[in-house]
């Protein structure tokens, strides 16, 4: 009689990333499935990742505001640097939009 091994395990999940005050609401946000981004209140200009002052005026006066569902990926990456040695995934990076595209 042979016996089969058992199946291989599937590879470890890289880990969550832990909020802080400037990432809070957008993971708060991911968990009810919505995806919410900033909105400087001083110059109008959207930004995308969260952070804690405006890359365009340098203003911390940001607000979160519902993205639409129609957006379009300008761009994406895949970085293939783990961020820990346990983790053999790869990172995905997307913009869904472009800064410079007006």
């Amino acid at each position: 009689m042979t016996t089969s091994s058992p199946p291989p395990l599937p590879p470890p999940l890289p880990p969550l990333p832990r909020p802080y005050q400037d990432t809070a609401a957008y993971w708060e946000a991911a968990r009810e499935h919505r995806f919410i981004i900033q909105k400087c209140i001083d110059c109008g200009e959207y930004q995308f990742y969260p952070r804690g002052v405006c890359s365009h005026c340098l203003s911390s006066a940001l607000e979160w505001r519902e993205a639409s569902d129609k957006a379009e990926v300008y761009s994406f990456s895949i970085n293939y640097r783990r961020p820990i040695r346990a983790s053999p995934t790869r990172h995905r990076l997307c913009w869904p939009w472009s800064p410079w595209k007006r």
